[in-house]
């Protein structure tokens, strides 16, 4: 049977629940905290990616970790999609619409009033797109970017995944910022040189 990585908000646990009715017959469905593997957070879901035959990130209520997740998935040129309510429960802030992050307001997703209507829609998408032929990207390497034909033809599998493992640690780091509140401390994700306040 098929497998699909799902990275989305705990909060709304009934997410899950409708993923997995939507999947039902057709794929099962792994969250990261289904697996043990004795490795770094980040490392394990990149793998988890790299192993699915699809990743779903649901991005409702923008929540800094699945957006890493689908980061991570970008990356990789991995297979996926994206979910997002327009359920106004769901909003932000009280002041905006029921939107997705603007920089992916024109990738192709699946946007959902109501848990039923997402179940509804993967089992209606879900067997054609896992059947589809993956196409990725096809982005141009950059000027001064390593290509992999320079890397060596008999890199072992121990020193590629560590390899990998190193590439991963400059795109997401956690910081504690202590605010002398009782040694209270704010985590936030640095991506890439921009920091969020995870909410954690």
């Amino acid at each position: 049977m098929k497998t699909i990585f799902l990275g989305y908000p705990f909060a709304i646990y009934e997410i899950r629940e409708a993923v997995e009715a939507g999947c039902e017959g057709v794929a099962q469905v792994l969250v990261a905290s289904d697996r043990l593997r004795g490795k770094h957070l980040l490392v394990k879901i990149d793998e988890m990616i790299a192993e699915a035959d699809l990743s779903l990130f649901d991005l409702t209520l923008h929540n800094p970790n699945v957006a890493v997740e689908f980061g991570l998935a970008y990356v990789r040129d991995a297979k996926w999609a994206i979910l997002y309510s327009t359920d106004p429960q769901y909003k932000v802030a009280k002041s905006s619409e029921s939107r997705i992050f603007s920089d992916l307001e024109g990738m192709d997703s699946i946007r959902y009033p109501d848990f039923e209507t997402l179940t509804t829609e993967l089992r209606r998408l879900l067997p054609e797109y896992l059947s589809a032929p993956h196409v990725g990207l096809q982005r141009t390497q950059s000027i001064g970017a390593s290509s992999e034909a320079a890397r060596p033809e008999q890199e072992s599998s121990s020193e590629a995944q560590r390899r990998h493992e190193q590439s991963l640690m400059p795109l997401v780091s956690m910081r504690l910022d202590c605010t002398g509140n009782r040694g209270a401390a704010t985590p936030e994700v640095t991506i890439r040189g921009a920091a969020v306040n995870s909410g954690l």
